[in-house]
């Protein structure tokens, strides 16, 4: 995630008081679209705290109401944080506006990709109660990413061959996904990595919560299941029978389906599957059907933001906050988004420095920091001419280990280096032995005199 709006200290402390929380701890968090996280810790607890980029203020506010909604009706989802002198929202200036600030409990858990059919046995009674609770009047009524949409990328000339596919699977979902389909609140998004766990959990399958809530919308209900299969029941690159029928077994125990939804089943795995990026085959059944589909090719959108990792090619993690010493050295690259966050390719950008941190190369698809002046601070930011730029946590450089000393006349690094000295037997002279890094960098006065 790029994290479009740079917060320090003093900033998070802040936005803090406005719940009377005093952070004691604070960490940009990778993942999200069009937002910038933080985690936040208090010495009870942790939190997330979300600048909405790229959301108007009615928009967050009706997704705080939501989460409301779904914390009275008990589902295991973040709670959202009220401020203090408002309801849900606070908001945060910067130089492109006010944007709005939401605050949410942290859930410890951890994202598994391959999931049990217990686990998806669980995800589908969840996902039934979610169904069932009443859909708000706020909620959009089309799927964010669906099918609205797909006519827009015909006619871009960005892939033949791939838009002559789409426009046939336009055509195709528009004659057979029927009109009187039940519709309801759906969370949209049902994939492995929108699903915690937890060994401790008290629920079958270690089942800890269902997260962001950013697609969710009134739509047709069998969507749930169909991006639930290919989000969470995908072998390589084909659905998983048996954990396709675990998760709808679980969603049927809580929600039977009607007629028509096991009817529309397949039809709608076939639907997502169109509306996510990827390529491969997307194979479903039903205790009366089964079928695949052909090859589905789905191209990345255009560069739309950076962001700096600790590994090529979209690999390792996001660099947040970095304690090092000048004897260490850090590679960063590049790496080039769309707007829906998927990785294109490392990206040729400018990178700079700010507070007291050495200067670094001026450019490229990476860079190595390697600093030699000890005590300095700041962060690295990369940047390119019409995408959303990215900045590391806090760089905090030590002094290395002892690598030379120097005798010196005064101590604490003070003085100057003795050298040649003439004494008569009634003078005396102070000397302090310095030791420094390899860089030259002052540690502290050592013993050791001969």
């Amino acid at each position: 995630m790029a994290t479009y709006t740079q917060l320090n200290q003093q900033d998070i402390q802040s936005l803090a008081d406005n719940y009377d929380l005093k952070i004691v701890e604070f960490s940009p968090l990778d993942g999200g679209n069009g937002n910038s996280s933080y985690i936040l810790k208090t010495q009870q607890a942790s939190y997330v705290l979300t600048v909405c980029d790229n959301k108007e203020f009615d928009e967050v506010f009706k997704m705080g109401q939501l989460l409301l909604l779904l914390e009275a009706h008990n589902v295991p989802c973040n709670r959202l944080i009220s401020p203090v002198n408002s309801e849900i929202l606070t908001t945060f200036a910067t130089a492109d506006g006010v944007k709005p600030v939401m605050l949410k409990d942290y859930i410890e858990g951890q994202v598994v990709e391959q999931l049990d059919e217990t686990m998806l046995s669980q995800v589908g009674r969840q996902a039934a109660r979610l169904n069932q609770i009443p859909s708000p009047d706020y909620l959009p009524t089309n799927h964010p990413y669906g099918r609205q949409l797909f006519p827009r990328v015909v006619g871009l000339n960005i892939d033949a061959k791939y838009e002559s596919w789409l426009a046939e699977e336009i055509d195709y979902l528009e004659q057979h996904i029927a009109a009187n389909l039940p519709r309801g609140l759906i969370h949209g998004d049902l994939f492995y990595d929108n699903l915690l766990f937890d060994p401790l959990s008290d629920m079958p399958g270690g089942f800890k919560a269902i997260i962001d809530f950013e697609e969710a919308c009134h739509y047709h209900l069998i969507f749930e299941l169909g991006m639930g299969m290919v989000g969470a029941c995908v072998n390589d690159i084909t659905v998983d029978l048996d954990k396709a029928r675990a998760l709808v077994d679980g969603y049927q125990q809580v929600r039977p389906l009607a007629q028509i939804e096991k009817e529309s089943l397949q039809l709608f795995v076939r639907y997502a599957a169109v509306a996510t990026i990827g390529t491969g085959t997307v194979q479903a059944d039903t205790s009366t059907f089964q079928d695949q589909t052909g090859i589905i090719t789905v191209s990345g959108g255009a560069l739309s933001y950076l962001l700096i990792r600790d590994e090529a090619n979209g690999g390792g993690s996001a660099v947040g906050a970095v304690n090092m010493t000048t004897d260490e050295s850090l590679i960063l690259y590049a790496a080039g988004y769309d707007a829906d966050n998927n990785y294109l390719s490392d990206v040729d950008g400018s990178w700079s420095v700010t507070g007291s941190l050495d200067g670094i190369a001026s450019s490229g698809t990476s860079i190595e920091f390697s600093p030699s002046t000890s005590s300095t601070s700041g962060t690295i930011v990369l940047s390119s001419t019409g995408l959303t730029s990215d900045a590391t946590g806090t760089v905090t450089v030590g002094t290395g280990v002892l690598d030379q000393i120097t005798i010196r006349d005064g101590s604490g690094g003070s003085g100057s280096e003795v050298e040649a000295l003439s004494l008569t037997t009634d003078e005396t002279h102070a000397m302090y032995m310095a030791g420094y890094d390899q860089d030259n960098n002052y540690i502290r006065d050592v013993n050791g005199w001969n």
